[in-house]
């Protein structure tokens, strides 16, 4: 007869022997929704189904914090971290396009200069929301062209929806262009200068298997 302790060892499931189960809790800011999450945690549920992915939307700043007292394991953020203990890569680089209303004078272009923005009514992000901000404004100063900001809101889809609204014109990440709203159209930039960036964070001494795996998936999905 079996001792209770090893026959529960011999029936443990091979997932958890191996590491690929668990909880990992990922930290993620809302923008990356469109160009990362959906088709990466659909590969996720099928490559670790013993696992619990468990998201939480938060701003880039905190998350490299929170990645130091355990409070998420990875961090998809828009700019590196120089926090001891935390490393990570960058996984998307790309460039802005310009989302007008549809009846905009400039949609009818095939492609719009960063210079043609000047003084156009300007939706966009709050002052504080950090380095996905900062290249979208970049990338008009670089141009010449100053903003007139208009509104200020915290995530994309409400961008979007102002921008259909006919409150003005904004920057957003390649990737957004795949939404779609009535009143709303999308443009490339020409010759773009500035960067969407997109990082995945870990902490150096986390080395489960789960952890593991799920960073390679993700810089692989984004790939």
């Amino acid at each position: 007869v079996l001792l209770p302790a090893l026959r529960d060892a011999l029936a443990e499931p091979p997932a958890v022997g191996e590491g690929r189960a668990g909880v990992v809790r990922v930290g993620v800011v809302g923008s990356a929704a469109y160009q990362l999450l959906p088709q990466a945690l659909r590969r996720a549920a099928r490559e670790f189904p013993a696992a619990r992915i468990v998201m939480r939307q938060m701003v880039s700043q905190p998350q490299a914090a929170a990645l130091q007292t355990g409070e998420v394991d990875l961090a998809a953020v828009r700019a590196p971290s120089d926090l001891p203990g935390v490393t990570g890569i960058r996984i998307i680089a790309e460039p802005f396009v310009v989302a007008l209303p549809t009846a905009h004078p400039l949609a009818v272009l095939r492609r719009v200069a960063a210079a043609r923005l000047h003084a156009q009514p300007f939706v966009t992000l709050p002052v504080d929301s950090g380095p996905l901000r900062d290249a979208m404004i970049a990338e008009r100063a670089l141009a010449g062209a100053s903003p007139a900001v208009v509104d200020e809101v915290t995530d994309m889809p409400a961008l979007l929806g102002l921008v259909a609204a006919g409150r003005g014109v904004a920057l957003v990440p390649r990737s957004v262009a795949g939404l779609r709203l009535p009143g709303l159209t999308f443009r490339p930039l020409v010759a773009p200068r500035c960067k969407a960036e997109l990082w995945l964070l870990r902490r150096r001494d986390d080395a489960r298997p789960l952890v593991d795996g799920l960073f390679e998936l993700l810089r692989q999905q984004a790939g």
